[in-house]
């Protein structure tokens, strides 16, 4: 790591807060903004509840919300009355004693008109104990006007066989009614959305969505690109995502190349937020048109930096090195955009942990030149896809690593022969063009133990400048391979499934020794995917998480002790989960002594 962010100014707003969280906007005034959100037994927390969800609902400017879980109609009466310019409607179906949780919606009147609705398979209580409600509607927002029936869902929950089948049930007579409804020739453009209590990664034969997942000439999921990186389901097996959104793909006309869709961490942004309003975080997708967002190009920043330092940017890019890796308390990451040119983005404020390598993603934020380092400092983000392929690694001379002007953040590869190793974060290596810099952040957790002076070394990573000299840092275990050796070394054999490692060393803290101040949790990966490493106190406590994307072949996660917030635990017996692909595949138990 070699910043550290200091954010002692924030701790002095505690005292400055009102009475109730602030929070993020998430919409904006030129793309339509529906929501689905489960609003656990609403209001759970009584009055405080209400308030809270009035808050959320005001500061994230949303325009439409799909909500389940109401169980209360007269505190939801109440809410509406804390929201003025805002409205509702709940479903009128009820169980014999007047006790439900309903499904509805909550829509701000100024842009949104509900023409009429209705109850959906109210006679079918097998598939649906929480009938849908369908909504005829018009949104107005910037120019822009989008007709569309809403369809909120809230299906079984559960994971035993009986409620997955009710749910397959329930989504196979969903996509039947549209399917009827289309062909009618009405209203082409629907939205699908709710806590659907089940994953779109599911296999085929276990998949309830693999009806609709299959015939993508009429459906897509908006949150599928969001699966095994963000969840909306808080604190079981994260990322858990459950609830979803869908559209026939004439809506996508509307939803335009801009269009968004992201779970939104307001548990981030209030610690009470799980106990007072909900255990589901909101998704949110923005319909933003064809609204012609102009890109910088990266390569332009570079070139006139002088011009830019102080301006904000738009860039939109692929992740070549991920969040999480060069630091885990705060996020430095890097893009790399079609001008063939990449930047640092720094964020001192936290890890924006869904920015993983592959995601292709549209930043703002101000350019900035830190010490020689060209980057933008984060103000937004939104995720357009995942698993894109990495650009092709730019191939450079040792030499040319030390020319701080020369591709800058550039995705690049590099080989030559050890000249001097020091410790375990950085070696001089030269191809006979003169001698350059490989540094490796201690945080990436990247072993070079294996290597000496004298062997010849590839290095895949990003060209990057630290206090105005030039390095290459990778960032993967599977970028760093020992040249002229056998094909073993040059091309591991991968594992047909992943192999989870004792950690090492174990015991480990004791001491004051940097090597055993920190353990390794290693494993190795078939094939590329997320990867997430949670440990867990005696008592089954969650202490400490870290969730990336990962290349297939040998690796390790390093954890220093420390708990969520950063601050070291106790001493004591943990026990350890590695999670491929969103299915724990191995677990392991170790000892800290201080």
């Amino acid at each position: 790591m070699k910043r550290v962010a200091f954010l002692t100014w924030l701790v002095s707003l505690l005292f400055v807060l009102p009475a109730f969280s602030q929070y993020n906007p998430a919409g904006t005034d030129s793309t339509i903004d529906v929501l689905t959100w489960n609003i656990e037994w609403f209001p759970k927390d009584g009055q405080n509840t209400i308030d809270e969800v009035a808050q959320i609902i005001t500061d994230l400017e949303g325009d439409l919300y799909g909500v389940q879980e109401i169980s209360d109609t007269t505190a939801f009466k109440q809410l509406l009355s804390q929201l003025p310019g805002w409205d509702g409607i709940l479903s009128p179906h009820e169980y014999s004693d007047g006790t439900y949780q309903k499904v509805g919606i909550i829509y701000n009147t100024d842009e949104v008109t509900v023409h009429d609705y209705q109850l959906l398979f109210e006679d079918d209580w097998y598939a649906f104990p929480h009938p849908p409600m369908e909504f005829t509607v018009t949104v107005t927002e910037n120019g822009h006007t989008f007709d569309f029936k809403l369809i909120v869902v809230h299906l079984k929950a559960y994971d035993d066989s009986e409620s997955e089948q009710r749910r397959k049930a329930a989504m196979d007579s969903l996509k039947n009614y549209i399917d009827e409804q289309l062909a009618l020739g009405g209203e082409q453009d629907f939205i699908l959305l709710g806590d659907f209590n089940d994953h779109l990664e599911d296999p085929p034969e276990d998949n309830i969505f693999q009806k609709m997942l299959d015939d993508s000439a009429t459906y897509t999921f908006l949150t599928e690109p969001l699966v095994g990186i963000q969840g909306s389901y808080i604190g079981y097996n994260e990322p858990n995502l459950i609830d979803h959104i869908c559209v026939t793909n004439d809506a996508l006309n509307e939803y335009g190349d801009q269009g968004t869709t992201q779970v939104l961490y307001l548990d981030n942004e209030n610690s009470a937020y799980p106990d007072e309003v909900s255990d589901h975080r909101p998704v949110l997708s923005s319909f933003a048109f064809d609204n012609g967002v102009s890109y910088t190009p990266i390569a332009d920043i570079h070139a006139h930096i002088g011009q830019y330092l102080g301006q904000t940017v738009t860039v939109k890019g692929v992740v070549t090195i991920g969040a999480g890796i060069f630091a885990t308390s705060y996020t430095s990451l890097y893009i790399q955009d079609s001008s063939d040119a990449g930047i640092n983005i720094y964020y001192g404020s936290g890890l924006l942990s869904d920015l993983v390598q592959g995601v292709e993603v549209k930043i703002t934020g101000e350019v900035a030149n830190y010490n020689g380092l060209h980057e933008i400092k984060y103000q937004s983000h939104q995720i357009l896809s995942t698993n894109q392929p990495l650009p092709d690694p730019w191939t450079i001379t040792t030499v040319s690593i030390n020319d701080t002007s020369a591709d800058p953040g550039r995705w690049v590869t590099v080989s030559g022969e050890i000249e001097s190793i020091s410790g375990n974060t950085s070696m001089m290596i030269n191809d006979g063009s003169g001698a350059g810099k490989i540094y490796f952040d201690p945080d990436a957790g990247l072993d070079i133990s294996d290597f000496s002076v004298g062997d010849r070394i590839r290095v895949t990573g990003v060209k990057t400048v630290y206090n105005y000299e030039g390095e290459v840092q990778p960032g993967y275990q599977s970028d760093i391979v020992k040249e002229g050796t056998s094909l073993v070394n040059e091309h591991p054999v991968l594992p047909s499934s992943p192999v989870l490692y004792p950690n090492l060393p174990n015991p480990f803290g004791a001491g004051s020794s940097r090597a055993n101040s920190q353990t390794a949790i290693r494993f190795s990966l078939p094939a590329p995917g997320a990867v997430s490493v949670e440990i867990f106190s005696a008592t089954g406590q969650l202490v400490w998480r870290l969730t990336r994307q990962q290349a297939a072949g040998f690796s390790r996660i390093l954890w220093r002790g420390t708990n969520l917030q950063g601050k070291p635990v106790p001493s004591g017996i943990y026990f350890y989960n590695l999670n491929f692909r969103h299915k724990r595949v191995g677990s392991g138990k170790m000892l800290l002594l201080r």
